[in-house]
């Protein structure tokens, strides 16, 4: 998949899912002590959900990067590769030497 490809769908999708972790979770009657007015709080769900618009940003930026921490560990143990480090770099001079660099 192309990056930039992923990269929008992390985005979306991260959005639409912390928004509905937003309304859905944190902005739960059961988290107040006025249920559905929502303006005092009585956890620390309801509090966090009392931080307003930023929240939702803030809950789909750390979606963002667990996504892409987890993202680097797989393709970076795919791209270790199954030959020794030693005779790819002999290969790679030796290619280098004769000016096959497209190999």
């Amino acid at each position: 998949m192309k990056q930039s490809v992923f990269a929008t769908i992390l985005v979306v999708g991260s959005l639409a899912i912390s928004i509905g972790i937003f309304l859905y979770i944190l902005g739960s009657p059961d988290n107040f002590l006025d249920g559905e007015n929502r303006e005092k709080p009585t956890n620390l769900m309801g509090t966090v959900y009392t931080g307003g618009p930023i929240v939702p940003v803030l809950i789909t930026l750390s979606i963002m990067v667990i996504t892409y921490v987890i993202e680097r560990m797989l393709s970076l143990k795919k791209a270790q590769g199954r030959g020794s480090l030693a005779s790819f770099l002999k290969n790679l001079q030796g290619s280098l030497s004769t000016g096959d660099i497209e190999s």
